[in-house]
């Protein structure tokens, strides 16, 4: 508004208002966009609307709340191994000297946050299971008679814990919240109220 050019004040006001495509006074779709992009989708502006970039979540849709699933026949699973090659040298030291790790600087070690849907009719089941190269673990499955359960083997006990009373083999809908910070344990299925578990203090 208040630019100079040549000794002449320009009126950049006036100008926009004469300009097909400018819109006075404009801040941005995303700066308060009437539907935010969820579960760390980025807000990408566009021309006269905006789109919700989902390249870095799990979800889909119009704005990343779709959860992104996938169907699996009886026996198949998916491994992902997000082990990096630095990571990988280190594991086959470990094997040569026969010595527990220490923690290495950028991995926490002090907790995990594990959330997933599922539906499954058939029990047993294996859910999810996460191992280190070290004997710590992570597994989520049913029981024969489709009791949900949590095993943990954090430091030198394993941990056994049932996070449902019935038989989620139900060909329903479920969803499974795990959070650990320290040695404190915090579970939820579906809309139940959370469970807090605690660990030992030689964990």
């Amino acid at each position: 508004r208040g630019l100079r050019m040549n000794g002449v004040t320009l009126n950049l006001e006036g100008k926009a208002n004469e300009t097909l495509g400018v819109l006075v006074n404009c801040t941005g779709h995303c700066r308060r966009p009437l539907v935010p992009c969820q579960n760390y989708g980025t807000c990408v502006e566009h021309y006269n609307h905006y789109t919700c970039n989902c390249s870095v979540s799990a979800y889909e849709g119009p704005f990343c709340n779709y959860d992104i699933g996938a169907y699996f026949y009886q026996g198949s699973w998916v491994r992902y191994n997000i082990m990096t090659t630095p990571m990988h040298v280190v594991r086959e030291f470990s094997n040569i000297v026969h010595q527990p790790l220490q923690p290495l600087p950028g991995y926490n070690l002090t907790g995990e946050i594990v959330g997933l849907n599922f539906r499954t009719s058939s029990a047993p089941a294996v859910l999810l299971y996460i191992s280190t190269f070290v004997n710590d673990y992570l597994a989520i499955l049913l029981r024969d008679d489709g009791i949900l359960q949590l095993r943990y083997q954090l430091g030198t006990l394993p941990y056994v814990y049932s996070l449902s009373t019935r038989s989620v083999a139900d060909g329903q809908p479920h969803r499974i919240n795990i959070t650990r910070v320290n040695r404190t344990l915090y579970t939820q299925l579906d809309y139940f109220p959370v469970m807090v578990h605690h660990f030992s203090a030689f964990v």
